[in-house]
């Protein structure tokens, strides 16, 4: 549906629990329910995975990035490679 002033209405079927989660988060931001959803689809349209579909490796991954220790240069360095895929 089109209004005057040139925005269309959305209906959004969702479960109770959720929309409480949506009423809440709303009115502790002082913004309506429909700006809340605006700014949320706003924010997941522009996500570099919303667009290709599936989530990198590093997206799914990472939290795991930096947090074990090593050599920092075990990707590049040969040293490391010696033997590698060697039976």
């Amino acid at each position: 549906m089109t209004s005057a002033t040139g925005t269309n209405t959305l209906t959004v079927k969702m479960p109770a629990s959720f929309n409480r989660h949506v009423a809440s988060a709303a009115k502790a931001r002082r913004i309506s329910k429909s700006e809340l959803t605006r700014r949320a689809l706003e924010h997941y349209l522009h996500q570099p995975s919303a667009t290709v579909g599936k989530p990198s490796i590093l997206e799914l991954a990472g939290d795991l990035v930096g947090c074990f220790k090593g050599p920092p240069d075990l990707a590049t360095n040969p040293k490391y490679m010696e033997g590698f895929g060697e039976d």
